[in-house]
């Protein structure tokens, strides 16, 4: 006598698996539409592209303005301070 196990209802992302292979073609949509709004607002949304990583007062900031003061025309755009 061995009865048939009982059926699982799925929970979670089982049930979200099973809606989106339901209506493949709704989930793809949504999925390109999504795609499309997240690259929109990003693009409204940033700035323009700042390559300034300036930290008045600190050690590195100091030893940049020290080498610029006493080696002016060899002074570098980026300094490695070790």
């Amino acid at each position: 006598m061995s009865s048939a196990p009982a059926a699982v209802t799925p929970r979670g992302l089982a049930r979200l698996a099973q809606v989106a292979d339901r209506h493949r073609r709704t989930s793809i949509a949504g999925w390109a539409v999504l795609l499309v709004a997240i690259v929109a607002l990003g693009t409204e949304t940033t700035s323009t592209f700042k390559e300034d990583f300036s930290t008045p007062g600190s050690e590195s900031s100091r030893a940049a303005a020290l080498l610029e003061q006493r080696f002016e025309d060899r002074s570098p755009d980026t300094i490695d301070v070790v």
